[in-house]
């Protein structure tokens, strides 16, 4: 299941090769295959030798489903232009998309349906290799023909007829190779629904795009941009449907379970309607069994052997799904999938002819497309988006599911995971938002406004569950959802920290479910810690803990349990906020755009200066992120031609020589802005390497100053007393203050770090000033003397730490040792005086150190 098999070696990826009359002298491997050897890992360890072929089944099945339709669109465009002449190239883009895709998930139920030996039908197989290529493009002539007769059977909206295809050629060879390729290596019937899941949720991400003459396959911009296509986890979305239908099967009568509505509002390829409709089919099991039960008085035979769990019939199943699962999502290809893995997943358990026709549910009323963030009347549309309002594809939720909406008063379970796509990146809906969401924020993430919505759909009591990238809590653009949430009941927020719970992806995410019924004033909270868990349930069993909703602040919110957060709201009313401290003087670095013509070395500096002793007024030594470290000084690495406004260049004769050479470069090209063609300045000017910044704050660099990167994983503060520059990629605070230097890279800092700055992708926090300004700094009462000697001993340590920091560096061996050792103890005692000033205790003093 590691390497793709291949009919022409079917050695291919062999690990183990074990000959019955090999028992004794083979008995070493043999016994990998023992419970021993399984339990200890030793067969793990065997199959981790990665052969360089190995390829895992879904992303096998990925790549080829990828292939089949680049090679299929490519061959029906070639041979269908008639089809697709609007002069819209989005629309038969789209046109395009919609053939190709019915026609694959056509392949692909046929072949499942094969392989469980559901159908009594020849084989697609059979139906190509008795055929040559002199079929030409004539390929739908019979392929439209075994359609027809699978519509018959399973009177499925996925057979039904379409217009395109009485008259669509198709070329033999291409298609054969396809259908061929569907046989070697795949065996349909044993490859899990979920596997297939992901491998649709990847390949959503991927979209037909038509130029004059050719067809692009390529990833949707909204994904690029996004870094990839997030496909959930099967533990989260196992938790979240648990969590919400699972909680409403225990709590509602059975009455009242049979109108029991579950809705995805983003469905994409359906991994959540999956579960939610498995749930659905297990709970009627389970009463089938129990009514089985409850007649078993009335048999007359008496069964030794252990009786076979209750087998739901076609008709039921299908009931079920029509009845109980509902689904929106603005992509075509995304609903057509959906419709495709909700009917193979109806069909998972069968094997055997299936009896009587018409067997498949017609699932246009449940599965539908639209945008679910966008609805109203025709004019109001209009006002928002113009004459091609129908364009962004509104969903009017009250019209759509009328029953639903109107007259049971809404769905009972709203689950998913929602886009995680800037607004801006989708066209003009910014002012839609904002007059039709509370929580509106000019650059949110569509998932914000996906959890409002979500929550309007709910009954009365109904249950909401999405994954969502949980930098909502901390984020600016989350303010409104954080307020807005406050008045909402929480019933559970699990976070997931900066865990990589989306392979490949940088997104971080968390689970939170709500309710549809007055807020409490506590919830229970998990902060997950690591993915090495065999259950999420179980883990969330032990390691939850209740936060108070009410005290959660809008700026940004620190689920914590309760001593935490006292401890916390201590901390913030301890002294002063850093932005009054130091009168809100804390700098982004130069924000120079700099192409390297700018930077150079040691060696190029001194030799501009000799050439003109003038340049150094204009050449500033100055750092990046990178070169600042906890306490170490600050090494002079790079350099910088520092033409900023007002300079001129021609006083400067050696510069504007050596900047000559990079003029072709460095010369601003004629691009386009909002769609206007821009020129940039004028040939010739010299402003063509003016550093681009308006901010008069240059003299704040030539001090004595406090500096730190913009991104750290923790509080990395140091001394400059060398008067540097620094890129964007710092901040500086313009003080020569070690008092403030010591609690800045205190223990006690670096806990508010944890608790209030936004995690970033990595483990890193952003102490910038929007952030931080409002982290508490202890001020000094100078006329009591023990608050006096605290400041006056901290800033000692501080003198002795940076003094220790300069001497490891180039300490070595036991010197640099001890040097370490004195270090870390000096470190103790700066926290030791922190904690006095801010007037900690030994059981505050735990929490602090337990959050290393």
């Amino acid at each position: 299941v590691t390497v793709k098999p291949d009919a022409r070696n079917p050695h291919k990826g062999l690990k183990l090769d074990l000959m019955w009359d090999q028992y004794i002298s083979q008995f070493e491997n043999l016994w990998l295959l023992s419970r021993e050897s399984i339990v200890n890992g030793e067969l793990d360890k065997l199959l981790l030798v990665k052969p360089k072929e190995r390829l895992p089944v879904d992303k096998a099945i990925l790549d080829d489903l990828k292939g089949w339709r680049e090679i299929l669109a490519k061959d029906i465009f070639k041979n269908n232009h008639n089809l697709f002449r609007s002069r819209d190239r989005e629309k038969d883009a789209n046109y395009l998309k919609e053939i190709t895709q019915r026609i694959l998930d056509r392949i692909i139920f046929m072949r499942s349906c094969e392989d469980r030996g559901l159908i009594h039908r020849r084989p697609l197989k059979e139906l190509f290799e008795e055929r040559t290529e002199t079929v030409g493009t004539n390929t739908m002539i019979f392929l439209k023909d075994e359609f027809r007769n699978y519509n018959i059977i399973f009177d499925s909206d996925l057979f039904r007829p379409q217009e395109w295809e009485d008259n669509l050629d198709i070329d033999f060879k291409a298609m054969r190779g396809i259908v061929f390729e569907t046989y070697n290596p795949y065996q349909f019937d044993v490859i899990p629904l979920e596997v297939l899941g992901n491998i649709y949720e990847q390949y959503l991400g991927y979209t037909i795009r038509l130029t004059d003459h050719q067809v692009k396959y390529e990833l949707k911009p909204e994904v690029r941009k996004a870094g990839g296509v997030y496909y959930t986890p099967e533990y989260i979305v196992d938790y979240i449907v648990k969590n919400t239908v699972g909680k409403l099967l225990q709590e509602f009568p059975p009455n009242k379970i049979k109108k029991l509505r579950i809705l995805d509002p983003a469905c994409g390829s359906g991994s959540f309607l999956i579960r939610a409709y498995e749930e659905m089919l297990n709970y009627y099991r389970s009463q089938k069994k129990l009514q089985k039960k409850s007649t078993k008085g009335q048999e007359t035979l008496d069964l030794k052997q252990e009786e076979g769990e209750p087998r739901l019939t076609i008709h039921e199943k299908s009931t079920i799904l029509q009845e109980h699962i509902f689904g929106v999502d603005i992509d075509e290809q995304a609903v057509e999938v959906t419709k495709l893995s909700l009917m193979l997943k109806m069909l998972g358990d069968e094997y055997g002819i299936v009896p009587g026709r018409a067997i498949l549910p017609m699932l246009d009323k449940n599965i539908k497309c639209g945008n679910s963030l966008i609805s109203g009347d025709t004019l109001e549309l209009k006002k928002y988006f113009g004459d091609d309002w129908y364009k962004v594809k509104p969903f009017n939720w009250d019209e759509e599911y009328r029953k639903i909406m109107k007259e049971e008063g809404g769905f009972d379970v709203v689950i998913g995971n929602p886009p995680y796509v800037r607004q801006e990146m989708l066209g003009d809906f910014k002012e839609y938002f904002k007059e039709n969401y509370k929580v509106f924020h000019g650059i949110a993430d569509l998932y914000v406004y996906f959890i409002e919505k979500g929550v309007s759909l709910l009954k009365e009591k109904g249950l909401f569950g999405f994954i969502v990238a949980n930098k909502w809590m901390r984020a600016n653009y989350g303010n409104t959802l954080r307020s807005w949430m406050k008045q909402q009941y929480i019933k559970e927020i699990i976070d997931f920290g900066d865990l990589p719970v989306f392979q490949e992806a940088t997104t971080y995410p968390c689970i939170l479910i709500l309710s549809k019924e007055r807020s409490k004033a506590t919830f229970p909270s998990t902060k997950v810690e690591d993915l090495n868990f065999i259950n999420l349930s179980e883990y969330v069993q032990l390691n939850h803990y209740q936060v108070n909703q009410q005290s959660l602040d809008d700026k940004g919110w620190s689920l914590v349990d309760e001593s935490t957060e006292q401890l916390v709201r201590k901390l913030l009313t301890s002294g002063t906020k850093l932005g009054n401290y130091v009168s809100g003087k804390i700098y982004y670095g130069i924000k120079t755009g700099l192409n390297k013509a700018f930077v150079i070395d040691e060696e190029m500096k001194k030799r501009l200066i000799e050439e003109d002793h003038k340049s150094v007024e204009i050449i500033k030594t100055f750092l990046v992120g990178r070169d600042i470290k906890r306490y170490q000084p600050v090494l002079n690495k790079h350099h910088l031609i520092f033409t900023r406004r007002g300079i001129k260049i021609d006083n400067y004769p050696g510069i504007k020589k050596y900047l000559q050479q990079f003029k072709e470069e460095l010369m601003p090209k004629p691009t386009s802005w909002k769609g206007k063609e821009w020129k940039g300045r004028k040939p010739g000017s010299y402003q063509w390497y003016e550093i681009q910044d308006t901010v008069d704050y240059y003299a704040e660099f030539e001090r004595q100053k406090i500096i730190y990167p913009n991104i750290c994983k923790k509080p990395e503060f140091t001394f400059d007393q060398n008067n540097f520059y620094t890129n964007q990629k710092c901040f500086i605070i313009p003080l020569s203050d070690k008092y403030l230097l010591g609690i800045l890279n205190s223990s006690l800092n670096f806990f508010l770090f944890r608790i209030i700055l936004p995690k970033l992708r990595g483990g890193f926090y952003e102490p910038s000033y929007v952030f931080f300004k409002d982290f508490p700094i202890r001020t000094i009462n100078f006329s009591d003397r023990n608050e006096k000697k605290l400041h006056n001993d901290l800033v000692e340590l501080v003198e002795v730490m940076l003094n220790l920091h300069k001497k490891i560096q180039i300490a070595k061996g036991g010197e640099k040792e001890q040097i370490q050792r004195q270090i870390e103890k000096t470190d103790r005692e700066i926290d030791e005086i922190v904690y006095k000033l801010y007037g900690i205790t030994e059981e505050e003093k735990k929490i602090i150190e337990a959050e290393r």
